[in-house]
């Protein structure tokens, strides 16, 4: 009796072993999802600042120009 308890136990931990497993599988599987997902966004807004800056740079009526920290001209809208 005592050793077909302990197989049976065995049996059992295995077997929420393996549920256990799949249950962190899934898990880490879904966070990676969140993480790309957070990235894809991320990525997103920055195309639209940087797209939003471009436009606003190239389009001014005003002249916008941006300098070098040693004082000489890197870009001009024009």
């Amino acid at each position: 009796m005592e050793v077909h308890f302990l197989a049976t136990s065995l049996a059992a931990l295995g077997c929420g072993f393996v549920a256990s497993s799949m249950y962190f599988r899934g898990r880490e599987r879904r966070m990676r999802e969140e993480v790309l997902q957070e990235s894809r966004v991320a990525s997103e807004a920055a195309h639209a600042s940087e797209t939003r800056w471009r436009l606003l740079f190239e389009q001014s009526p005003l002249s916008v120009q941006i300098f070098r920290p040693d004082g000489q001209t890197k870009r001009v809208n024009a």
